[in-house]
């Protein structure tokens, strides 16, 4: 199959005409630029990290980069960058990874998400108008929300794997 074969399929597949695709191209790498600019400014000051919320904000932008690059990883993929020496079953192989991993990223962000709004909540909630510090570290959030996207995503490729 030739690499136009290989976009046309794409381009099938997603119904999309090619000035979506480019759009859709351009939008995630204007994403990805500032996603990253965010995450620089966020280790170049330290004050920026002290606070938990701080700290769960990098995790998040740390994941939703992940998954934006996965995303153009198979995206590329579809295209055809990605020659792997072998039979149809390693492309069907490596997009199902590509598949998995972008969907753990994507799910550990919404998770780290939701601990930046559990944060924000209590927070808001508070009485004084000074808030007092939150003990609980980052480590502890990331006990807490490691294991939820893992067994999301363990569970239907047992299942695949089964079958």
């Amino acid at each position: 199959m030739s690499s136009l074969e290989a976009a046309d399929l794409l381009v099938t597949m997603y119904r999309l005409d090619r000035i979506q695709s480019l759009a859709s191209l351009v939008a995630v790498l204007v994403s990805m630029t500032a996603l990253l600019v965010c995450l620089v400014v966020y280790l170049l000051f330290p004050a920026l990290r002290r606070a938990t919320s701080g700290r769960c904000l990098i995790c998040l932008i740390v994941c939703l980069f992940i998954g934006q690059v996965l995303y153009l990883a198979a995206a590329l993929h579809g295209f055809g960058a990605f020659v792997i020496v072998g039979d149809s079953s390693a492309q069907a192989e490596m997009c199902y990874w590509l598949a998995v991993c972008t969907h753990y990223v994507l799910l550990a962000g919404a998770f780290w998400l939701n601990v930046i709004a559990m944060d924000a909540a209590r927070t808001a909630s508070t009485d004084s108008q000074v808030s007092t510090p939150n003990t609980q570290s980052t480590s502890e959030h990331s006990v807490e929300r490691i294991p939820p996207p893992t067994i999301c995503c363990l569970r239907p490729m047992s299942d695949t794997q089964q079958s």
